[in-house]
C-alpha cells in the first residue's frame, strides 16, 4: 500500500503542543477525506545550520504517514495535502514552518 510522507521542520512558538499539532493536522486531512495513518514529533530535535553558530536553530520535527488514495478533483492528490500542510500556521499559529519534504511511500 503507497502512503505520502511529508517531514516537516518548524519552530515551536508559545502556546504549542504536540497534540494541538497532530488535531490540526487530522482536521486538514479530513476536510479531504483523508487518513492520518502515523504521526512522530521530536521537540527540537535538527539542527538548521551547526556549521555557522549564529545561524543555527533548533527546530523541532514532524513525521507524517497520510492515507494515499485517488481524489476526483481537478487538482493533483500531493498539492492537496502539501497545499494543506503549508497553511497550518494559519489554522494553528503555534508554528513557524521552515521546510517540508514529501514522498511516497510503500507501507509493506
Amino acid at each position: 500500500m503507497d502512503a505520502f510522507k511529508v517531514i516537516m521542520k518548524f519552530e515551536e512558538t508559545a502556546g504549542f503542543t504536540q497534540e494541538g499539532l497532530k488535531s490540526a493536522i487530522q482536521a486538514d486531512l479530513s476536510e479531504i477525506g483523508l487518513e492520518l495513518i502515523d504521526f512522530s514529533y521530536v521537540n527540537k530535535g535538527f539542527n538548521l545550520c551547526p556549521e555557522v553558530p549564529a545561524l543555527n536553530k533548533k527546530l523541532s520535527r514532524c513525521e507524517c504517514i497520510i492515507e494515499y488514495k485517488a481524489i476526483s478533483s481537478a487538482i493533483p492528490y500531493h498539492q492537496l495535502v502539501l497545499g494543506g500542510i503549508q497553511s497550518l500556521p494559519q489554522k494553528y499559529p503555534y508554528l513557524d514552518i521552515n521546510s517540508i519534504d514529501p514522498s511516497i511511500v510503500n507501507l509493506k
